[in-house]
């Protein structure tokens, strides 16, 4: 799910009406939830400890990423020019930075909010 602190107000009300669908009491199937991060909504939470994107699940998505990129292509409005956040050479980036953290090529982080154990 989003970011709870994202600064695009759909996806704080989305992160809401989700979490709370999740409780594990009323859905005992739900396994984990992670938070994801969202180039130009997620870096620009405000930088206090409480509100802050703090990754610490990575997922390899070395072969997926050129598929990746091309489904990018087909949200038009979405995408920025260089240097935004969301040009594709900036998702790129960003997959690599990832994937060095966590020792493959392309990675995606994520934040774990729910494990069952």
């Amino acid at each position: 799910m989003m970011f709870k602190n994202d600064v695009h107000s759909d996806h704080r009300i989305a992160f809401d009406a989700i979490y709370s669908c999740t409780k594990s009491f009323r859905n005992p199937f739900t396994e984990v939830i992670y938070m994801m991060e969202t180039l130009s909504e997620t870096e620009f939470a405000p930088a206090l400890p409480c509100a802050s994107f703090t990754h610490n699940v990575y997922v390899d998505i070395t072969d997926y990423f050129d598929q990746k990129i091309e489904i990018m292509k087909l949200y038009e409005t979405e995408l920025m020019e260089e240097p935004y956040q969301r040009s594709l050479s900036s998702i790129e980036a960003l997959a690599r930075y990832r994937g060095s953290r966590a020792g493959v090529k392309y990675a995606e982080a994520f934040m774990l909010l729910y494990e069952k154990i």
